[in-house]
């Protein structure tokens, strides 16, 4: 797990931090976008509107994403508005999913391109952006699924993340695959045991 790709101390802006995810998710798009390109050259349209489109879904969908967000974690919200809206964490794929194709379909329109043509030349591309930006959660230690002892399980010394409610049969505890130990959730993994291992 590597979350942290860089550390940069900047004169102006001070301390900041490029994370694995941020940098796969930068990459998403623009792959996304080159695929996209190639894709409306293929079937003669102009290339121009893959810039267009990856701005539509870049911007529906991280609006989105952290609407969905805001609006699963409501009572933390109410508590600290500007803090949930302004963490760097905290991006929901299915928010995501249908803020980007709002913006996608927007830039389409606006366009009055075809949207059966335009749909086509993005499927490539979605699926290419989609596996990028899940290994970026990969990356990070997120979406780690459920406990396991099978030999191509991952360990994830250091995760962020504590185990979904329900993992061993409780709400309340973990069972640690590694120890055969049961303790209470608690906000980072790494407290409960030193190397659980996911199944994804």
């Amino acid at each position: 797990m590597h979350p942290v790709l860089l550390q940069l101390h900047l004169p102006l802006v001070g301390s900041f931090t490029v994370s694995s995810f941020g940098a796969m998710m930068a990459g998403a798009f623009l792959a996304g976008h080159e695929v996209i390109r190639r894709e409306l050259r293929r079937l003669g349209r102009d290339e121009a509107l893959a810039g267009q489109i990856v701005i539509g879904a870049a911007l529906g969908g991280i609006a989105g994403a952290k609407l969905y967000y805001l609006l699963l974690n409501w009572p933390e919200t109410l508590a600290d508005p500007l803090g949930m809206v302004f963490a760097r964490a905290g991006l929901v794929w299915y928010g995501g999913f249908f803020g980007g194709a709002i913006g996608v379909l927007y830039a389409i329109r606006r366009r009055r391109e075809p949207l059966e043509t335009i749909a086509d030349a993005c499927a490539p591309a979605l699926a290419l952006a989609y596996g990028l930006g899940r290994i970026g959660c990969f990356l990070v230690g997120d979406d780690y699924g459920l406990p396991t002892t099978s030999w191509i399980g991952v360990a994830f010394r250091r995760a962020h993340h504590r185990p979904r409610p329900g993992i061993s049969g409780t709400s309340s505890t973990w069972r640690c695959p590694q120890r055969s130990r049961t303790r209470p959730c608690c906000a980072s993994i790494r407290r409960s045991c030193s190397r659980p291992a996911w199944r994804s």
